[in-house]
């Protein structure tokens, strides 16, 4: 009986050492600190200046052939064909594999994943106590599922102390927030969400902000919502003193966007999305009609692809007159999630914003996504309202100036019909561009029996190596119902010792850009050409440029 109890009791304490050994995974490894095994550890920094993430790296065990040539080419040209004829079938065949197997892989509990297009890789990401907390779990299911070759557990650290302030610095604006140079004072954004925000926050209260009371509405606090506030205009956020309306979303935006009219609202941010991915929609089209009709200016997010890596453009981002925004990381990058396909209607997103990894100042709290570098880009809107407040309801001056004042990331080189890349639109905000745009700003009534012939020319000096980037804007005739929108098809052309050296010749866009870098000195001008009318009214056509 004494051995039995004896033999129990060292099983026990056996049982109770092994709950702590960490696990091995065969095909597993890591790269933390040197180490082969994942702890919870110790930061280098306190944890109020450092936010740890983890990343498992995934490699599918699958391979992947090309057919090849012997044939040496006599051209750059030659090879390029045959280099990019490569490049695009490997691509193809890894894109079609990873997203095949990605639902196989039995995982969940994510913040975040990327689905690789070049490698038989998926990565995904987590906040590191959720991956701490399903450790075993996640990594046992890849260590037994035949479709994964290996894993790799890769951790880093996100420094997000004063990181608003890296992002207004990204965007050439660092010293303005931190001197409060502007402040938003006088403008009134309009915060329309599916939640409201939560007054006794420590980042709202004694804001200036109004609620939107409505009958027989519940409206419920919701997280995001306080956190758009907060990063607009919360007592640390981008516009900390405008005026911000907030109001809960229910079913159409009518009578929500009506109250903030009412109101006196500058500027709409909307961070949701609803119905018809990709194809403009009449949610879209009523969005249009208020920005034409009312001179409000509205930033919308793109999107987050979803579970299905559902890549389209929300409505109302399908808007054409408002500004749809996609979410850039902090080294010249789009983010996996941010949404840019369209399958009908203007291509978005217009521009980008760094939303990845955000810190609300003054808290513990980050967050990444579309709706973040949205909310950063409308309290920025702001106070170019309060430094320039002839931009204060004329939208259509606002987007040219905007889409001018962009900066292209290097390795992102082509472009689509309308001068736009598809992931990046015009490019990354910079505030300073802007104001040296907001000088060049110019617009001309054309008549909607106006057809065929050039509307606009105008010219400036450039040096070897100097870079332009020219925006044309027109605001599209809205009803409210999708089939009923119109707008004309204007173009444009750039010249170079009288020559033509770059052109936009969209159809389907109402912004058009031109970025070119001058291969000779002197005078150096663009002209606009209308093609056809397809309103029964005038139209305005804004153009504004930068020159580097």
């Amino acid at each position: 009986m004494k051995k039995s109890i004896l033999f129990i009791l060292l099983l026990c304490i056996f049982s109770l050492c092994n709950l702590y050994e960490e696990k091995v995974y065969e095909k597993v490894t890591y790269s933390i600190a040197n180490l082969n095994h994942y702890t919870i550890g110790v930061s280098t920094e306190s944890n109020e200046d450092y936010i740890e993430r983890v990343v498992v790296r995934v490699e599918l065990n699958y391979e992947v052939s090309v057919s090849d040539t012997e044939e040496e080419y006599s051209t750059i040209l030659a090879a390029n064909i045959e280099k990019n004829r490569r490049r695009v079938e490997l691509k193809e065949e890894h894109k079609r594999k990873n997203e095949l197997y990605f639902d196989d892989l039995g995982i969940d509990n994510y913040d975040t994943f990327y689905i690789c297009k070049y490698s038989p890789h998926i990565e995904l990401e987590y906040f590191k106590n959720d991956f701490i907390l399903h450790k075993d779990e996640i990594l046992s299911t890849l260590e037994n599922n035949e479709l994964v070759k290996s894993v790799s557990v890769i951790e880093y650290e996100t420094s997000y102390n004063e990181y608003l302030t890296y992002v207004m610095n990204s965007m050439n604006m660092g010293s303005i927030y931190t001197n409060r140079t502007y402040t938003g004072s006088g403008v009134t954004i309009g915060l329309l969400e599916q939640g409201m925000i939560d007054v006794n926050d420590q980042g709202i209260a004694g804001s200036n902000y109004t609620i939107h009371d409505q009958p027989f509405v519940t409206e419920e606090v919701h997280q995001h919502t306080t956190i758009m506030a907060q990063l607009m205009a919360g007592n640390y956020g981008v516009a900390k003193n405008a005026h911000l309306l907030n109001s809960y979303r229910v079913g159409s935006m009518s009578n929500e966007i009506e109250w903030m009219i009412d109101n006196g609202v500058d500027v709409i941010n909307m961070s949701f999305g609803f119905g018809d991915k990709g194809t403009y929609n009449n949610d879209s089209a009523y969005v249009d009609y208020i920005v034409k009709n009312y001179g409000v200016f509205v930033c919308v997010a793109s999107g987050n692809s979803d579970e299905d890596n559902n890549e389209y453009v929300d409505n109302p981002g399908m808007a054409y007159n408002a500004l749809t925004i996609g979410a850039a990381d902090d080294s010249d990058g789009i983010n996996g999630y941010s949404c840019f396909r369209v399958t009908t209607g203007a291509n978005k997103p217009n521009i980008v914003v760094v939303g990845e990894g955000v810190n609300i100042p003054n808290t513990t709290l980050y967050t990444s996504g579309t709706s973040v570098a949205c909310a950063i880009m409308t309290g920025t809107v702001a106070l170019l309202f309060e430094k320039y407040p002839g931009l204060v309801g004329k939208p259509l001056q606002t987007m040219a100036i905007i889409n001018a004042s962009c900066m292209f990331y290097p390795t992102y080189t082509t472009r689509l019909d309308n001068g736009y890349n598809q992931l990046l639109g015009a490019g990354e905000f910079m505030f300073d561009r802007a104001c040296t745009a907001y000088n060049t700003i110019r617009w001309v009534t054309v008549g909607s029996d106006e057809s065929g012939l050039y509307v606009h020319s105008d010219g400036v000096n450039m040096s070897v190596g100097q870079k332009i980037k020219i925006a044309i804007v027109r605001l599209v005739h809205a009803t409210g119902i999708a089939s009923q929108t119109t707008f004309s098809d204007f173009d444009m052309d750039f010249y170079e010792d009288g020559q033509v050296v770059a052109s936009t010749y969209s159809t389907v866009d109402n912004v058009e850009i031109i970025e070119y870098t001058a291969l000779k000195s002197g005078y150096h001008s663009w002209k606009v050409f209308k093609f056809d009318s397809e309103t029964t009214s005038d139209e305005v056509v804004a153009i504004a440029y930068y020159l580097n």
